[in-house]
């Protein structure tokens, strides 16, 4: 298959107090949703990311970031979940 025809991948997790899950999924909305949602259901502080990713050529189970597209914490004291997007 060529590399421009492989499939658009997202990467995404969250990580805060006693607290680690992410996923892949092909849906960007759906990856942003399920950062967003594990935050808002954290206890404390906790941050999330979501990446573009591909299968990595290196024949490992793994996947290598192709680029971000977005970070989000949320803040411990409000509870409010923030985003920056390069």
């Amino acid at each position: 298959m060529r590399a421009d025809r492989w499939p658009v991948l997202f990467s995404w997790d969250v990580q805060g107090q006693r607290l680690s899950v992410g996923g892949v999924t092909d849906d960007r909305s759906a990856a942003v949703r399920n950062v967003h949602a594990v935050l808002q259901g954290a206890s404390g502080a906790a941050r999330g990311a979501v990446w573009r990713v591909a299968l990595s050529l290196s024949g490992e189970p793994a996947y290598d970031r192709l680029g971000t597209v977005g970070w989000a914490w949320r803040d411990d004291v409000t509870g409010a979940v923030f985003w920056i997007e390069p």
